[in-house]
């Protein structure tokens, strides 16, 4: 019936044809005709030549896959008017024809380099890799970037790249957006400059409050619950991913990493071998089955899905490393050995292969040799306090003589949180350097910081160094008071008293630190032969 209104409003009423052919244009739309539909875009550009035909006979082109003339059309178009919807259509069709500099021409020719637009041909130079010029445009009109989230994360991921890391703070910060994309970015870049606060907190709002459930959203919050140790709230996640798409063998993957990250072997290695299953190509499934395999104590099978992994990404130092390290928990000290030689030719000095090879000749009794890798590790990775710990405790365990107050200053001068001078002071009591920790934690009492464990370590210190035992068995009692149970305090208490010369009262608490938990540590059960004279 509207083919017949349309033919006779063409036939009877002439000055109605554009009307009329526009209508059959869209008509054919409707139906999917899209050749037809085509055909009368065409007919009225020639009439007309209005800008608007030469939009839809490029949208009709492209929906037809003839590129060659879509581009045409296209270009033809932006040369008269712009329209991001044409532009973003065009971009990945120039991008793969390696011939963005054509639609460079065209924006530069017209008006549209004019500071309201700049940002288009910002993005163009940025995926052409060039960055300065690409920042120039982008900053002509920063605030424009925001009404397109595709313009937004390149930008962000240009300042990114070009260690502008003020001017991202800023720009993230003074960043308002109601698109919960944008957001999610806005939390991705504040992870990445090592704001997880920031990040966690834009990330609830986006998952409690704004309801959003994109699938690579949830997986990022997944990780970062995972690395704060909110388990309860991941189990939450992984349910609804598991529910939304069960047999996604990605979904698989994080649900597998996400238990392994918790602690939950049986169910990790459950959801790794679905996945696997699913896709047996993914070489991150096989490297986090090693790795679940080995934390249940069954190292061959550890060992083999590693070698999987490392058939499948050859070039990853990670996956290789963590072989090394299988071979060496399976004491195949010498296959070790040959990978690390190898890995040294491949890959070149690398603090962590520096460590392993240290490990390995250790095992092998060859002390001076491991101490010199332990300190190679150090050295190449300074910033790195278990690199401290490593060779200090090798050092002392194997009576290599080292200025041990020389590289605990070292590592307490890289140590920039709470957390980083607790673990140098858990260095120096392991080295048996207890004043220095003394030194360290009662700093951290003074500027107001209290924990069951630093309380703990400084009555254990205090008692090794024969002082202030008054105060170390109120210390102790400070930190038996948060945690009454935990055997570590229970020993503590137990050599503060024994310091004190209180034998039996020493005698109760040691035998209450071995009934807690203590009966396989081997300082406990030292303590215990102390305290009863043997």
């Amino acid at each position: 019936m509207l083919i017949k209104i349309l033919l006779f409003l063409l036939c009877v009423v002439p000055e109605t044809d554009t009307l009329a052919q526009e209508m059959m244009m869209n008509y054919y739309e409707t139906q999917n005709r899209v050749d037809l539909a085509f055909q009368e875009a065409s007919a009225l550009y020639e009439k007309t030549r209005e800008p608007f035909y030469l939009k839809k006979m490029f949208g009709y082109s492209v929906a037809l896959a003839n590129n060659q003339d879509g581009l045409k059309y296209g270009l033809a178009y932006l040369s008269r008017e712009f329209d991001p919807q044409v532009f973003f259509a065009l971009v990945p069709i120039l991008k793969n024809l390696n011939r963005l500099d054509t639609l460079l021409k065209v924006l530069e020719k017209s008006l549209y380099s004019a500071d309201s637009l700049s940002v288009f041909l910002g993005y163009i130079y940025y995926l052409q890799g060039k960055n300065y010029e690409a920042l120039v445009n982008f900053e002509r009109n920063k605030g424009f970037v925001l009404n397109f989230p595709i313009l937004i994360s390149a930008y962000l991921d240009l300042l990114w790249k070009m260690e502008r890391k003020d001017s991202l703070y800023s720009y993230l910060d003074a960043m308002h957006s109601e698109y919960r994309e944008v957001n999610f970015l806005k939390g991705l870049y504040y992870r990445l400059l090592g704001e997880r606060e920031k990040a966690i907190q834009m990330f609830r709002e986006l998952y409690y409050k704004q309801n959003y459930r994109d699938e690579n959203f949830l997986k990022v919050f997944l990780q970062l619950l995972d690395e704060d140790g909110i388990f309860e709230a991941g189990d939450t996640i992984v349910d609804f991913l598991l529910k939304r798409n069960p047999f996604s063998w990605d979904v698989r993957k994080v649900a597998g990493m996400h238990f392994y990250r918790k602690g939950d072997y049986e169910r990790a290695l459950s959801e790794l071998l679905v996945s696997s299953g699913l896709l047996d190509s993914d070489p991150e499934v096989h490297y986090y089955l090693a790795r679940t395999l080995a934390a249940l104590g069954v190292n061959n099978d550890a060992l083999r899905e590693i070698q999987i992994a490392i058939r499948i990404n050859p070039d990853s130092r990670e996956y290789l490393f963590y072989k090394i390290y299988l071979l060496l928990v399976g004491t195949k000290v010498d296959e070790a050995l040959r990978e690390i030689y190898s890995a040294e030719l491949r890959f070149g000095e690398d603090a962590y292969l520096f460590y392993l090879k240290a490990e390995a000749l250790n095992s092998k009794g060859d002390k001076i040799n491991a101490s010199r890798n332990f300190l190679k590790a150090l050295t190449l990775d300074s910033k790195n306090l278990k690199r401290y710990a490593d060779y200090l405790v090798h050092a002392r365990s194997s009576g290599i003589k080292v200025s041990y107050p020389e590289f605990l200053n070292r590592a307490l001068s890289v140590a920039n949180s709470r957390d980083d001078s607790i673990f140098v002071s858990y260095i120096a009591m392991d080295v048996e350097e207890y004043n220095f920790a003394i030194l360290i934690l009662e700093a951290l009492l003074k500027s107001g910081i209290s924990d069951p464990v630093q309380y703990n370590n400084l009555a254990y210190a205090l008692a090794q160094v024969g002082r202030d035992l008054d105060r170390a068995l109120e210390l102790v009692n400070k930190a038996l008071e948060a945690e009454p149970g935990d055997f570590h305090f229970l020993d503590t208490k137990a050599w503060v008293l024994f310091k004190m010369g209180r034998i039996d009262d020493a005698m109760e608490y040691i035998e209450k630190a071995v009934i807690s938990g203590g009966a396989e540590d081997p300082e406990v059960l030292r303590h215990r032969e102390i305290i009863q004279g043997k």
